[in-house]
């Protein structure tokens, strides 16, 4: 049987996840609201490893500002097969005051992790509360 400070853990675990969520969606709200928008240009595939051994592809982007500036990034988002091919073009979101700091407008880039740990944090506390009812 759970202890209560075992609940009790489990429940703050959640509760601490899901406060991370909501700080990280409204900084991603803020992002979107203050970013500038261009085309960037898949310029180069960058490689990474996974844990398995597989190799992975992140995209790395060209883009200018709006000053004509040219700027480099790397998406966050691995994937196998590759998500983007050399010479495809997406929309970047980037930040007027920090050129460097940039994204690719698309739901993965922008939402997917904000939904994962959403569940985990929600499964943490949601299960805090039903082992703890259960249990009376």
């Amino acid at each position: 049987m759970w202890s209560y400070l075992g609940i009790a853990i489990l429940c703050l675990a959640g509760g601490a996840i899901i406060l991370f969520v909501v700080r990280s969606i409204i900084e991603t709200f803020v992002f979107i609201r203050a970013a500038g928008r261009t085309a960037g240009t898949v310029i180069h595939l960058a490689t990474t490893r996974n844990s398995d051994g597989h190799t992975l592809y992140l995209p790395v982007f060209e883009y200018r500002t709006n000053d004509g500036t040219r700027y480099q990034f790397t998406s966050t988002i691995a994937s196998r097969p590759p998500s983007y091919k050399i010479g495809d073009t997406a929309t970047i979101l980037y930040l007027r005051k920090n050129p460097q700091n940039a994204k690719v407008k698309s739901f993965v880039e922008l939402w997917v992790m904000n939904i994962i740990f959403a569940v985990i944090g929600l499964a943490c506390f949601g299960g805090a509360l039903i082992i703890f009812f259960a249990a009376k």
